[in-house]
């Protein structure tokens, strides 16, 4: 199996499982083709470092979107090596993907509603679900 991911969400909230897994990207390796990969490890912002950010981004600070989005980078880069199928991995990268999402949520930021780290989160995994259905539709279709 080529990533391990721990998961205890029978007796906790949700908050505690995001944050767990966004803690647990850090040490992941992925193994595809049997090639060892260390993926680049993420500087997940405090919740009160992350609404700070959050009310910077919706003032128009663009640098505090950027520090964001990146802080996101891994975990949405194994988000979408996970949920891309075998036969589109070669026509399609997760960083491509990741990188439509930034595009997306740069330009739909001022939609955005939430306040904390669970919600903007949950707002990019949405994002990269939408990207990657559009993306297996437009290479579906070729």
């Amino acid at each position: 199996m080529p990533y391990r991911i721990f998961d205890r969400t029978k007796d906790v909230g949700s908050k505690w499982r995001t944050r767990q897994w966004l803690l647990a990207w850090n040490s992941i390796r992925s193994l595809e083709d049997g090639k060892v990969e260390e993926l680049p490890t993420m500087a997940s912002p405090s919740d009160s470092e992350c609404v700070s950010l959050i009310a910077k981004a919706r003032g128009g600070d663009l640098e505090s979107l950027g520090k964001l989005l990146e802080a996101y980078r891994t975990y949405l880069i194994l988000m979408a090596r996970v949920q891309i199928q075998p036969q589109l991995r070669t026509k399609m990268s997760p960083s491509d993907v990741v990188q439509d999402v930034y595009v997306s949520a740069r330009r739909g930021f001022n939609e955005f509603r939430g306040d904390d780290e669970l919600e903007l989160v949950s707002w990019l995994r949405r994002i990269l679900a939408n990207q990657l259905a559009m993306h297996v539709r437009m290479f579906s279709t070729k």
